[in-house]
């Protein structure tokens, strides 16, 4: 399944070819299931074959941020976004150890339902390495283990991950010193009523971004040729 939506050039589907998945999937019944996320976006897991999964993120209304809100972290995968509607802005960072640091480094643990964040009693300071805006039709990557962090730049942002797991150390979360040594966060499923509603939300907003990137691209192509 996943190779049939992955091209060979960008190895993420087309939002043209996503655009007919979802459609054939507006029955409530064949819809992904989505669940809230601790940094205030809602996701779904679409498919998963190995080590390789894909992911849909979407960033609106419907979501807050749990407290205490921190967004700088890394994966045990690495990835490749597409920005399918919306845009987004992503930074990256370097941790440097230093006992008298400003910020600290909490492991993530996961259940069921919640994540479980416990101090590793590591402080130091954050390095801003890179940033960049991501426009909708347009790609980012990144590694395992890069510290960064994605902050929408519109009212609704959708975005699609190709996630690739790979075996080195756990996933971490960059937190406050003056913080107590656990903190846990909820991830609960969204409800039936809500889900429909971003769904179609969702295919809306979707249409509207492809639409306006193709206008834009023949445009060019007009331009390009007198």
């Amino acid at each position: 399944m996943i190779d049939d939506w992955l091209s060979e050039a960008e190895r993420v589907p087309s939002i043209s070819s996503l655009l007919k998945e979802f459609r054939d999937k507006r029955d409530r019944s064949a819809q992904p299931e989505f669940h809230y996320h601790p940094l205030g976006f809602t996701y779904a897991n679409l498919a998963r074959e190995g080590r390789v999964a894909i992911r849909l993120h979407v960033w609106s209304e419907l979501t807050r941020a749990q407290e205490p809100v921190w967004d700088i972290h890394d994966h045990i995968f690495g990835f490749l976004s597409l920005v399918m509607a919306g845009r987004s802005h992503n930074e990256c960072f370097e941790f440097e150890p230093d006992s008298e640091g400003d910020v600290g480094l909490f492991k993530v643990d996961y259940d069921e339902h919640a994540s479980v964040l416990t101090s590793l009693g590591r402080l130091g300071y954050l390095r801003k390495t890179e940033e960049c805006l991501i426009d909708a039709g347009e790609l980012y990557a990144i590694t395992a283990n890069q510290l960064h962090r994605t902050t929408p730049c519109a009212p609704f942002v959708a975005t699609l991950l190709r996630t690739e797991q790979h075996a080195g150390k756990e996933a971490v979360v960059i937190g406050s010193t003056q913080h107590p040594f656990s903190v846990a966060y909820r991830r609960e499923q969204v409800d039936s009523v809500a889900s429909d509603t971003l769904f179609n939300r969702l295919i809306s907003e979707i249409e509207v971004a492809h639409n306006r990137t193709t206008d834009a691209r023949y445009s060019d192509a007009e331009s390009g040729s007198e």
